[in-house]
């Protein structure tokens, strides 16, 4: 048989059916190589280099699509991933959080103050304050103040205000609530005292000038920041005995030109011994004139041990009462 000539130029479709007809044709050629060496002529060079090259060029492409597939699939997959992460955490701002005045930084997902609020468990009450309002939105670098109330209750000079302050000690309460305190007043506890969520009772007493009187010294003026009347003389180390009389009354309050009198009061008994005179007894006697007199027995004068009690106010007598007798 005589040797084939080169192979034509095919469409698409033919030279597919040459690739898999190839496959059969090259193991014929392989077999006709052997046959050449016994004299019979070998298969076309061109042609069985064609077919070898058609074969392995198909078998990669196949392969190269299921790979490049699954390299894909694992792209979209990390994509998928890393833009949830991604838009996680572009969903968080980053928010400054102020409670009575220590700042932390949060990250919330909240839009709004009010629920970054409820993201902390932050239960704000009628005089608990916090700014900006709970409806403002949030963005990331927000800040945010929360500041709690508290009870104070005021004692100046004996009469009582309560008031609720956001403050956290006694200076800034005091300027918060516009209560002026004079130079040299006395506070129960020093203006940098820390107020805390139960809040305080805060004394304070004003300077006052008062004129004092103890026993027989001279009255004299003096300035006392005390709110009582025993305050005042225990701050001029006046000290008052149990049976002292103090007016007026000892827990009475203090005003400017309160005149307070300490009277130095001493109570106790004395006895002594008195004269006691003696009776005269008149009879009648129907044998003398009634211009007459005549002495029967001449009386004497007796005694007795008399037992007193005697109050003394700044060593003066005031009281004198006898409570024994003893005659002699």
């Amino acid at each position: 048989m005589g040797h084939a000539g080169p192979p034509e130029e095919r469409s698409g479709f033919g030279s597919a059916l040459d690739v898999w007809h190839g496959r059969t044709l090259l193991a014929g050629s392989r077999n006709a190589h052997k046959t050449h060496q016994n004299g019979h002529v070998p298969p076309h060079p061109l042609r069985e280099h064609l077919l070898l090259r058609s074969g392995t060029f198909n078998l990669w492409s196949i392969v190269s699509k299921k790979i490049a597939l699954a390299i894909l699939s694992a792209v979209l997959t990390v994509g998928l991933v890393l833009g949830t992460v991604a838009f996680a955490s572009a969903s968080k701002n980053s928010v400054t959080l102020s409670i009575d005045g220590k700042q932390q930084v949060v990250e919330t997902s909240a839009d709004t103050v009010a629920g970054l609020l409820a993201d902390q468990h932050i239960d704000l009450r009628s005089h608990d304050a916090v700014a900006p309002d709970p409806s403002a939105p949030l963005e990331d670098g927000s800040a945010v103040a929360v500041s709690y109330g508290r009870k104070l209750t005021l004692d100046v000079d004996g009469h009582t205000s309560t008031y609720w302050t956001t403050a956290t000690n006694v200076d800034d309460a005091l300027q918060q609530i516009g209560q002026r305190v004079e130079t040299g007043s006395d506070l129960s506890a020093s203006r940098s005292s820390s107020i805390g969520r139960d809040g305080m009772r805060l004394t304070i007493g004003t300077p006052k000038n008062v004129v004092v009187k103890v026993g027989k010294q001279h009255a004299r003026k003096v300035s006392t920041t005390g709110l009582t009347v025993t305050d005042a003389l225990l701050e001029r180390g006046i000290k008052v005995g149990q049976s002292d009389l103090v007016r007026p009354r000892r827990g009475s309050l203090v005003d400017d030109g309160t005149r307070i009198v300490v009277i130095r009061q001493a109570a106790g008994k004395e006895t002594v011994t008195e004269s006691v005179p003696f009776r005269t007894i008149v009879r009648d006697d129907p044998n003398m004139f009634t211009d007459q007199t005549r002495v029967v027995r001449a009386g004497q004068t007796g005694s007795e041990r008399v037992t007193y009690r005697i109050v003394r106010h700044n060593g003066a007598i005031v009281v004198k009462r006898p409570v024994a007798r003893v005659p002699l």
